[in-house]
Formats: C-alpha cells, structure tokens, sequence
C-alpha cells in the first residue's frame, strides 16, 4: 500500500497512484500538471539546449506545402528542403556547394537502385 504524501506543488496531500508508486511526486489536479510540465520542459531546454536549436534550424529548412496540396509520393529528400531558407542560414557557398553534393548523390543513388 502506497502512503499519502504532500504535493510538491500545491502542498496537499494526496494518494499516489499504484502503477507509478514513489516515482509521482505531485497530485493530479490539472494545475499541478501543468506547473509540473512547465517545470520539466524548462529543465529538459536547459539541459538540451543544443538539441533545441537543432531542431529549430531543421524546421525553418522544411517546405512548407500549402494544405490543400498532395505532397508527390516520390519526392527526393534534397527537394523537400527550402533551398532558399537554407542559403539565408548558412551562406551562399555551403549552400550551393550542399545542393550540389545532393544532386550528385541523388544521380549515384538512381544509376545503382533498379527502378
């Protein structure tokens, strides 16, 4: 049997539940999990800060297809990125250069898969 213990957040007590035991240290009252939710996404930016901005550059380098159109089902992954998006962030040369490097690849990559 688990014991009642005090809220972290609220500070009422409360029955943690069964299949989370010692591991639930806040109630389940919606503005506790919120709070508990704010509190562990702040740590989770602050100890990954780097994977954050990762993924933000990643974003902004995706097309954004309008909604009412059907992405081709055969699309090749370089086209699925906004080259111009991509040249305002790293520059012009390592832009072209990568957009070449993609052709290249996409070029090798057909000659050797038969269709």
């Amino acid at each position: 049997m688990i014991l009642k213990r005090p809220c972290r957040i609220c500070k009422k007590w409360f029955r943690p539940a069964p299949r989370a035991g010692d591991r639930q240290h806040v109630c389940s009252r919606d503005v506790c999990q919120q709070k508990r939710h704010r509190r562990n996404c702040k740590t989770w930016r602050e100890n990954n800060h780097e994977a954050e901005r990762v993924h933000i550059v990643r974003q902004r380098f995706l097309t954004v297809l309008p909604e009412n159109t059907i992405p081709p089902t055969r699309q090749a992954p370089a086209d699925r990125l906004c080259w111009p998006q991509v040249r305002r962030v790293v520059g012009l040369e390592v832009a072209v250069l990568a957009e070449e490097i993609t052709k290249v690849l996409r070029l090798d990559t057909r000659d050797s898969v038969p269709p």
